[in-house]
């Protein structure tokens, strides 16, 4: 009986931590991140003029906010970089290795996908509410800092991206200033 009570009082203490964890005053008047280009791990833009940041999911809190990395697939090396909020939405820029250097990325003449760019905003439980940037859409990336001896990465942008139904979204104001997580060998 003491054991049952021992254990009740145990999974009451870690429902009230775990509730109370979760229940973070929201900021009511968020702002998007300053422009930086020091490893602050920031992410923000606008969607559809609505302000979008990364948010940390307490549930999952091995799944960074933010992220940063150039791996190797399909036999080269590409950028990957993203934030996410949890199973609401999150961004996802795939850029291969070579289109990826400071100043203004061309992405108009680079190949989708494949060898190229991929810019993505996954929205509601990445259903077919994604949406992908396509060739002929406004587009504007600039990376304004590569630095992978101290491993960081930042940039602006801004485009439109369209999804299966031909609805578009407009992302702008876009910034990032993410440590690189990983930087896989050439080979």
């Amino acid at each position: 009986m003491k054991k049952k009570r021992i254990y009740s009082f145990i999974m009451f203490f870690a429902f009230i931590l775990f509730t109370a964890g979760s229940c973070e005053k929201e900021d009511e008047d968020p702002q998007l991140p300053p422009v930086t280009q020091t490893g602050e791990d920031t992410f923000g833009c606008l969607v559809n003029g609505d302000i979008w940041l990364p948010e940390l999911v307490i549930a999952f809190p091995t799944q960074p906010r933010v992220s940063a990395k150039l791996v190797r697939e399909f036999g080269y090396r590409m950028w990957e970089i993203g934030a996410n909020q949890g199973a609401e939405s999150s961004f996802y820029f795939g850029i291969h290795e070579d289109s990826l250097k400071v100043g203004k990325v061309n992405i108009s003449t680079d190949e989708v996908y494949g060898r190229g760019i991929g810019l993505h905003y996954f929205s509601k439980n990445y259903e077919m509410t994604s949406f992908a940037w396509q060739k002929g859409l406004p587009v504007q990336f600039t990376i304004t800092k590569l630095d992978t001896v101290n491993k960081i990465v930042s940039g602006i942008f801004s485009f439109d991206a369209i999804n299966m139904s031909n609805d578009t979204v407009k992302i702008t104001d876009g910034r990032f200033d993410i440590k690189i997580d990983r930087i896989d060998p050439i080979q």
